[in-house]
């Protein structure tokens, strides 16, 4: 797998993934999977804008206050990373929509079952506003897991701001 990170601070996100696109297209004839971090101030349709701008909608994408972009942390910032599997690898997307009721709607359980039958795979966890519960829900979910090392997950909690009173975070994947 080879893999490379680009980032805008263009204020217009139609202009900072036009500015992305052209950074890829230099650097990768093909891409298989693109990671999309963008900073809460940008408005718009992001799933649209991603598809016009990079005609695809194999994706996933979350609010990042702040991104790492190599060394470098980015602030106020479009961040994306491009994925070119070698092979024949494919991504597989599993989503859980709220984990806040883990304890009782068998989000661990589902959640490991995908994790112990996809053993050999890399993932990557993206998670949002849990109410303080991505800690324990990790642990238990830990105890779950029927391999060993585990050392094929990756991920992370995405972050937003308060407007209006209300926290204002999102992830999504087509």
């Amino acid at each position: 797998m080879k893999t490379k990170v680009y980032f805008s601070s263009n204020p217009s996100l139609l202009l900072a993934l036009r500015e992305i696109n052209e950074y890829i297209n230099k650097d990768f004839t093909k891409i298989d999977f693109l990671i999309f971090s963008i900073h809460p101030e940008y408005s718009g349709n992001f799933n649209e804008c991603i598809q016009k701008v990079f005609g695809r909608t194999d994706y996933a994408a979350f609010h990042a206050l702040n991104a790492f972009s190599n060394r470098k942390i980015t602030e106020k910032a479009v961040t994306v990373t491009a994925f070119k599997f070698e092979k024949n690898t494919k991504i597989k997307k599993f989503w859980i929509e709220d984990i806040r009721n883990y304890e009782k709607d068998n989000s661990i359980q589902k959640t490991a079952k995908y994790l112990n039958e996809n053993s050999n795979d890399f993932h990557i966890m993206l998670a949002g506003y849990t109410e303080d519960r991505f800690g324990s829900f990790l642990e238990k979910l830990s105890n779950n897991i029927n391999y060993n090392p585990v050392n094929n997950i990756i991920g992370g909690i995405s972050s937003g701001m308060v407007i209006d009173n209300e926290l204002r975070s999102w992830q999504f994947t087509n």
